[in-house]
């Protein structure tokens, strides 16, 4: 056993007893683990109780236990509670979307510092009043980006010729399938066009910091094409659908 000190975004929190709760962390350096957090919920003469909040940044100090058993937060102090996302519904929604989609995707024990990064960023983003559409649309391109499942957005997959005036996106089956506008629809799969300017907004908001999010200029139509995308993407590779769907 050792002690871990790092960053960590909390992605989910549940009570354990009267004083205790059960946290489950997405940390800079380790990846998405559960501990145990004793007696944040009780308060003393000299300390008031300090329970984690869902989506808080916090510096913590951890007991790491070995597989199977639960880690042991030593020490928290949070950093950002990111009080903006709730003074809306809007971003407060999208926000609830992070967290079930970290829980989702990030695995136990596996770091993954660039999704951990843009997470921290997106939840900025929202609470300083960024474009919640766009922001919900970069994080599912980013999504599929880090998890090795993002679809070459330059070629054709049937001809291989640059998609200049756009693609057909659909899901065949197990596979994936982008064309051109010259080559035939695939047969089987609901169809989604998407146009260039579209597709090269996508490649901009994978690669551009969260904050900056809002300086492209993306119309209703782009963001409802790369939203069917992405998302017919996500429930393809992960075989659901997120809850929060239906509210972002």
């Amino acid at each position: 056993m050792a002690y871990v000190s790092t960053q960590g975004l909390s992605v989910w929190r549940s009570d354990y007893s009267e004083t205790s709760q059960v946290v489950s962390y997405l940390l800079k350096d380790v990846g998405r683990l559960n501990v145990l957090a004793k007696g944040v919920k009780r308060s003393s003469k000299t300390r008031p109780a300090s329970p984690v909040d869902l989506l808080e940044l916090d510096e913590v100090v951890i007991l790491k236990k070995p597989a199977g058993r639960l880690s042991i937060l030593a020490e928290h102090r949070q950093l950002e509670s990111f009080r903006g996302v709730r003074r809306d519904l809007k971003p407060a929604w999208a926000a609830q979307y992070l967290a079930e989609i970290l829980r989702t995707v990030a695995q136990e024990e596996h770091p993954e510092p660039e999704l951990y990064r843009r997470s921290v960023e997106y939840l900025g983003s929202l609470a300083r009043g960024g474009p919640v559409k766009a922001l919900v649309t970069a994080l599912e391109l980013t999504v599929l980006e880090q998890c090795g499942y993002m679809p070459d957005l330059s070629s054709c997959d049937t001809c291989g010729r640059e998609l200049k005036s756009g693609a057909r996106f659909s899901l065949v089956g197990s596979e994936v399938v982008l064309r051109c506008t010259s080559c035939p629809s695939p047969v089987g799969g609901a169809v989604t066009v998407v146009r260039p300017g579209s597709l090269s907004a996508a490649k901009m908001l994978v690669t551009m910091e969260m904050h900056s999010v809002g300086r492209i200029r993306l119309d209703t139509g782009m963001l409802t094409e790369l939203s069917a995308l992405s998302r017919a993407m996500l429930r393809h590779v992960l075989g659901r659908e997120f809850r929060m769907w239906r509210y972002v």
